[in-house]
Parts: C-alpha cells; sequence; structure tokens
C-alpha cells in the first residue's frame, strides 16, 4: 500500500515513434485551437517559406533521420519543402536510422518494436506491418532490418528502414546458397528458417553500393546491388567463419585457422587482416575481432 497523499509512479513506456507530443500542435494559422488574435507572441510557423524549412529539415536529417522524418510529420507545408525518404536510395546513408537499434523484447501488438536511440537514449514504439509475414534475420549497423519472407515464400529477402518505411528487395536466398544447402530451405508452408540463416554481419559496404549478405553458420557471403537479380558469392577457401561484425563498412570474421580476415569489395575477396597467434574460443573471437578494429 502507498502512503496516504501519494500517488504511485507509473512505469515509464516509450512512446510512439509518430504519437509524439511535440508534434501534436498543429501550426497552421486556420488551425481554430490558436487563439492567435491578441496574442503577439504567435507565429505562422507553417508559413516558413522553403528556404528556412528547407534548412531546419536538412540540419534534422544531418544528425537523425528521425528528427526528419518527424519534421515532415508536422504539416503540410513542410512537407512540401523537403522530400520524402523513400524517392531516395535505400542505400543512401542520410536516410539510415544508425542512431536506432531494435530491442528483442516483444510488446503488445504482434508487429510493434521499442527502439532505442543508442546516443540519447530515447526510446519509440515502431509499428512494422512487414513482420506479419517475415522473419527477422539480422539488424545492420546502419539500424535496417534483415527480412526474410514466411513460407511459402521464404527465400524472398529484403531491407527495410523501420523509420522511413523504406523497403529494399534483394535477390532470393535459393540464389545465395550453394547447392549442397538448397535441402536447407523449408518445403512445407509449416516450417520457419532455422538458426543456420541468422544473418549477423550483414549490411551495407562501405561503397554505399553494396549490400553484404553474411551467414557464417553456413560459410556463405553475398554481394549484391540493387536492381540485380543474382548475387556475387565469396570464396571462403573452406574455413570456418565465427563472429562476424560489419563495421564502417566492412565486413570482419576470424576463422578456424586463427586470422582474422576482412572483406574488400573491389574486388571481392576475403583477405587477411591479422593472424592471431594462439587458438582462441568462440567468445574471444568476438573480443579480438574488436580489438582490431578499434586499434585500426
Amino acid at each position: 500500500m502507498e502512503p496516504a497523499g501519494r500517488t504511485q509512479k507509473r512505469p515509464r513506456t516509450c512512446r510512439s515513434f509518430v504519437d509524439d507530443p511535440k508534434l501534436r500542435t498543429c501550426c497552421s494559422a486556420a488551425c481554430p485551437h490558436h487563439k492567435h488574435d491578441n496574442n503577439n507572441d504567435w507565429r505562422d510557423w507553417a508559413g516558413l517559406d522553403d528556404g528556412p524549412a528547407g534548412i531546419i529539415a536538412e540540419r534534422f536529417l544531418a544528425f537523425d533521420v528521425a528528427g526528419y522524418v518527424r519534421f515532415r510529420a508536422v504539416c503540410r507545408p513542410w512537407r512540401q519543402c523537403c522530400t520524402e525518404a523513400r524517392s531516395h536510395s535505400g542505400l543512401d546513408c542520410r536516410f539510415h536510422p544508425r542512431r536506432w537499434t531494435m530491442l528483442r523484447e516483444k510488446l503488445a501488438a504482434p508487429s510493434r518494436r521499442c527502439f532505442l536511440n543508442t546516443s540519447t537514449g530515447q526510446s519509440v514504439q515502431v509499428d512494422i506491418p512487414e513482420l506479419h509475414d517475415h522473419e527477422l534475420l539480422a539488424l545492420t549497423p546502419e539500424g535496417l532490418l534483415v527480412l526474410a519472407h514466411k513460407p511459402p515464400c521464404a527465400t524472398t529477402l529484403c531491407m527495410l528502414n523501420p523509420l522511413t518505411r523504406h523497403l529494399m528487395h534483394l535477390p532470393p536466398l535459393s540464389k545465395l546458397l550453394p547447392s549442397g544447402y538448397q535441402d536447407l530451405l523449408p518445403d512445407s508452408d509449416d516450417l520457419l528458417l532455422d538458426s543456420n540463416f541468422v544473418a549477423w554481419g550483414s549490411g551495407i559496404a562501405n561503397d554505399n553500393s553494396t549490400v553484404v549478405f553474411c551467414l557464417s553458420r553456413l560459410n556463405t557471403i553475398g554481394m549484391t546491388k540493387p536492381g540485380d537479380d543474382h548475387w556475387t558469392l565469396l570464396d571462403c577457401d573452406g574455413s570456418d567463419m565465427t563472429a562476424p561484425i560489419m563495421f564502417e563498412g566492412r565486413l570482419y570474421c576470424v576463422t578456424n585457422n586463427n586470422s582474422i580476415m576482412v572483406l574488400e569489395t573491389g574486388t571481392p575477396r576475403l583477405e587477411v587482416a591479422v593472424k592471431l597467434n594462439m587458438r582462441v574460443s568462440a567468445r574471444w573471437q568476438i573480443v579480438c575481432t574488436l580489438s582490431i578494429i578499434s586499434g585500426s
């Protein structure tokens, strides 16, 4: 029981990404809620022309795409002064939610997830309708979601920007897997992709024009560009990969011969970045990889 006169604090929850209190204020001069006849402090913010409003939008975009999306949501005049994010390429790094990561906990709504801003600690809720018929394979460093369609279309892959709603279709999974792994794909509507298809280490290469898709448990790395209908399969030289990490557009991984490899996208190949002098466990392979990246 709480002492008399005291109220119990409600647990802090994350707000909806769209339903932000700051966006509920209409800035239109025609809004009846604005009693500005005798208010000398009132300003018609919706009346900003493209110049100032466009500069503000650019400042938001330079810091965080979430602010840009919210700015466009305020009113129609502000939307008209800056372009829709989905009209740009899905590889345009300006619109990637790099500061946001999706939390694992599911919310009451099946397709809603909570996202955390790793810079500010702010959390918001985002509706992702694609989760109704897609499986999440990985989160990329750019903040994108790697999704695979559930059966019977289990080979269909895509990358989704959860804040701008930009969906980038990728070549099917069946064109990436070597012939020896094709039988791992589900052949029934009731089956889902198993843990072999976890795609950590996937992301956008540092040329900003190539998607890297990594299935480390199957020792498979593929590369593709928007519009391509095929994957460029990399030769892993028979080495088992562990601890794949994408950092600043470069894929790093540890092989079973105690080498830290790095993906070179110019002439697609894996090259030795560092040769370890001792055998280490899987947990320490991740630590070693992070140490090498930090040192570089």
